[in-house]
C-alpha cells in the first residue's frame, strides 16, 4: 500500500528513498516535510519511496482511479493503515481491483484524554495544510507531464480529516497560480466542521471549487459529533451531524446524503465510523463505502440509496 505522510520519521528529516521509514510516535508535531512512502506487508516495514517513485507506481499500477483517504483524529499510524486496507478489501471486492486507496497520513496523539486531544489534533489538522498543499502541486505537475491518460483522482475525508482537507485547499489556493479540477469525486463523511462550512467565503467553500461532484454524509445521531459540537467554542452543529445549516446556500454540485438509517449499523458505538463495513460483519460492506465506490465505478452521482 502506498502512503503519504507528514509525520516525522525517527532519525534523518532528509527524504532518503529505499531506507526503512520508521514514524516517530511521540512527535505529534506537524512535519514541514512530505514522506512519499510504501507498507510492505509481507516483510513488515515501511519503505520511503520518495515523490519520483511513487509517482511511477501508480503510473504503472492497472488501476483506473485512486481514492485518497484523510483519516480522523485520534488515528495512529497502524488505525490509518487498518481502515485504509479495510475500504482497499472492499474496493478489490467490489470493484475488481480497479481502484487505489492512498491514505493521507497526518499525526494525531491517539493517547486518552479526549477533550485535550481533541484540541491538539484540531490544531495538528489545521497546522498540515501547508506541507499537504505541496502534495497537490506535486500530483498536478505529475499530470501536466504525463502523455498517457491520467487516472481519476477522488478523496475520502473522514471526521477531523475534512478539517486536513479545507487548510490543504486553502493553502494551496492561496500559493498556486495553476488553479484547476482536483478531484472527480469528493466524499465527506462525517466531516467535523461547521454547518456553514460550505457557504460562500466558508473554509470549505474551495472544496466545491475544486470538485466535480461533492458527496456529503451526515446522521443526527452520530455522538462524536454531538460531542464536538460542545468542545468547540463556536457551538454551531457539526456538518456531519444535521447537514447544511442551509440547503441553498451551498453549490448545486454537492449532494447530501442522510445517513441516519444506516450509520448505526455499521458503528454501533457512536454511529461516527459508517463508511468502513458492518459492525457485526467486517468482511460485509456498509451500504455507505458501497455507495461510495458504486460512484466511482460509474463516474457519476448514484442516487441516494439509504432513504
Amino acid at each position: 500500500m502506498l502512503f503519504i505522510t507528514n509525520r516525522s520519521p525517527q532519525g534523518s528529516f532528509v527524504t532518503d528513498p529505499g531506507r526503512d521509514f520508521i514514524f516517530d510516535l511521540l512527535d505529534n508535531t506537524p512535519s514541514a516535510s512530505i514522506y512519499y512512502c510504501q507498507r510492505d506487508r509481507l516483510h513488515n516495514r515501511d519503505i520511503e519511496l520518495g515523490s519520483d517513485n511513487f509517482l511511477q507506481a501508480i503510473e504503472t499500477s492497472q488501476v483506473k482511479s485512486i481514492l485518497f483517504y484523510l483519516h480522523g483524529f485520534r488515528n495512529l499510524p497502524e488505525d490509518v493503515f487498518t481502515a485504509a486496507q479495510l475500504v482497499q478489501n472492499l474496493c478489490d471486492t467490489l470493484a475488481s481491483f480497479k481502484i487505489m486507496v492512498i491514505p493521507l497520513i497526518w499525526p494525531c496523539c491517539g493517547e486518552k484524554g479526549i477533550i485535550h486531544r481533541y484540541y491538539d489534533d484540531r490544531d495538528a489538522a489545521n497546522d498540515s495544510g501547508s506541507s499537504f498543499s505541496r502534495v497537490i502541486q506535486r500530483f498536478l505537475d505529475w499530470g501536466r507531464g504525463r502523455t498517457t491518460a491520467c487516472k481519476k483522482i477522488n478523496l475520502l475525508a473522514h471526521s477531523m480529516g475534512n478539517r486536513v482537507l479545507c487548510a490543504t485547499l486553502n493553502n494551496w489556493y492561496k500559493s498556486s497560480i495553476d488553479r484547476r479540477r482536483l478531484f472527480d469525486f469528493t466524499f465527506m463523511v462525517a466531516p467535523d466542521l461547521e454547518s456553514n462550512a460550505l457557504e460562500i467565503n466558508e473554509p470549505a467553500e474551495i472544496i466545491c471549487e475544486v470538485t466535480r461532484d461533492v458527496m456529503l454524509y451526515h446522521a443526527r445521531d452520530d455522538l462524536a459529533l454531538k460531542a464536538s459540537k460542545l468542545v468547540n467554542s463556536d457551538a454551531l452543529p457539526r456538518l456531519g451531524s444535521l447537514g447544511p445549516a442551509y440547503l441553498t446556500r451551498i453549490p448545486h454540485n454537492v449532494t447530501v446524503i442522510n445517513c441516519g438509517n444506516v450509520n448505526q449499523p455499521a458503528d454501533s458505538l457512536i454511529g461516527h465510523s459508517y463508511f468502513e463495513s458492518l459492525a457485526d460483519d467486517a468482511t460485509k460492506p456498509s451500504l455507505v463505502i458501497q455507495h461510495i465506490i458504486d460512484c466511482m465505478i460509474k463516474g457519476e452521482i448514484v442516487q441516494d440509496p439509504f432513504s
